[in-house]
């Protein structure tokens, strides 16, 4: 069972690898000019101000999964360490919904 989690923590560990890019490109996010009457903060902005946290949580889920396992329960362990991964999911599918391309705009 060690090795499975070993291996399902290795998955999460690979969100970890564009995180500096991820801070930068919050930071640009959350600082960015916006149009008169647009507002500063929408409701995407949540994860932006989110994202640099990402390495704290996934180091607090890896040593709780531990935890878990040492105690025999691995159930838990694996709930645990799905977080991360969860989370790399849905920053992946954010991502991709966010980067829509403009809207063509008919020609007179």
């Amino acid at each position: 069972m060690r090795v499975v989690l070993i291996l399902f923590q290795c998955v999460g560990v690979i969100g970890l690898i564009p995180w500096p890019a991820v801070v930068v490109a919050s930071v640009m996010s959350l600082a960015a000019e916006r149009s008169p009457g647009q507002p500063r903060f929408t409701p995407i902005s949540i994860f932006f101000l989110l994202a640099p946290t990402y390495p704290v949580i996934w180091i607090i889920s890896y040593k709780a999964a531990w935890r878990a396992m040492n105690a025999g329960l691995s159930t838990r362990g694996f709930l645990l360490s799905a977080v991360p991964v969860f989370l790399s999911l849905l920053a992946a599918v954010i991502w991709k919904w966010t980067d829509r391309p403009p809207a063509k705009t008919p020609k007179a």
